[in-house]
């Protein structure tokens, strides 16, 4: 499991630091800028810690976990880049932590 969580987020903070390099950044030189290189090479990382969370989880039980990166990457947004979440969007964003809570539950029940 902690190689899941460490995935997500892995994942996660590749996706902040891809928005801090297109909004630091001109389109043409972005690539070339520390906070992007830093993004792919945590990509790449999150492979490899990936494949570690499939040696010790089911696929059908590990993959739902990543959709914690849906509630962590604008809840992060939000206070790294004050970006907004209505609360429609909090609604929905407290759904899937439910969702993904439940299935977890269901899963360990098993």
């Amino acid at each position: 499991m902690l190689w899941a969580l460490l995935t997500i987020g892995l994942n996660s903070a590749a996706q902040l630091l891809l928005k801090y390099s297109s909004i630091t950044d001109s389109l043409s030189s972005q690539y070339f800028k520390l906070p992007f290189l830093a993004a792919a090479a945590i990509y790449g990382t999150s492979v490899i810690t990936w494949t570690l969370a499939l040696r010790e989880l089911p696929l059908s039980a590990a993959y739902p976990l990543t959709a914690f990166g849906f509630v962590i990457v604008p809840v992060a947004a939000r206070f790294i880049f004050s970006e907004t979440i209505n609360t429609g969007q909090w609604l929905f964003l407290s759904m899937i932590v439910i969702g993904i809570s439940g299935f977890a539950l269901s899963t360990n029940s098993n």
